[in-house]
Formats: structure tokens, sequence, C-alpha cells
């Protein structure tokens, strides 16, 4: 943590000036510490990208959660309620994204959020 700290007050005396090479905070730490050590790949999962079938297959095939995956992220939409309502929201001006931002429920979604 104390070599996290020396970073943090570098940032907070010119917020501005890293702000706008980094645009925001979490990438200027990234940037600035070298040692970084990530949990391995297979605790964490993105639900969008790494779970989620392709499309077509995700309209009638939920998202598989693998049983070394303990933190799943929703990054964006949908929203852990949006799947738990097997909705995908897309903005009224991009009605177009209906047709493959679909999925099916999983069971573990609807085991850890309802």
């Amino acid at each position: 943590m104390g070599n996290i700290l020396q970073f943090s007050k570098k940032f907070e005396k010119n917020p501005q000036k890293y702000l706008e090479k980094y645009h925001i905070e979490q990438i200027y730490l990234s940037a600035q510490i070298q040692d970084q050590v990530f949990w391995p790949t297979e605790w964490c999962k993105s639900f969008k990208h790494n779970l989620l079938p392709s499309w077509p297959f995700r309209i009638w095939r939920p998202a598989k959660l693998p049983e070394d995956t303990s933190i799943v992220a929703f990054t964006g939409k949908p929203d852990p309620d949006d799947v738990v309502n097997g909705y995908w929201p897309v903005k009224k001006s991009q009605i177009y994204k209906k047709l493959y931002k679909q999925l099916k429920t999983p069971q573990w979604v609807l085991d850890n959020w309802t």
C-alpha cells in the first residue's frame, strides 16, 4: 500500500494534468505501478465478454459459470437485474441492436441475484 500511496499523492497534487493524459485515475495507477499482481484469470470473468455465448447461440443457450470463477463482472449493460429479467436494454435510437442483444437467463444468476 505504501507504494500506491506515493502515486496517489502525486495525482492529488495535479489531478487535471493526469486526467488529461490518462482520463481515468485507475489507468494512471496501472501505468505507474510496474509490479502489479492480478488475480488468476479463471477467478474473475466478464459476463458479457467471457461467459455470454456469441450470437445467435445466446438466444437459447444461457451463459455458463465456470467452476473456478469466483467473481463475475457486469461491465456496462446488461446489469445483473437485466439478466434476471432476460432483458438487454438498448437505446431507442439503436433499436436495430435488439436483433443481437438478446439473452437467456442462466440459473446461476437467478440463484445469486434473486
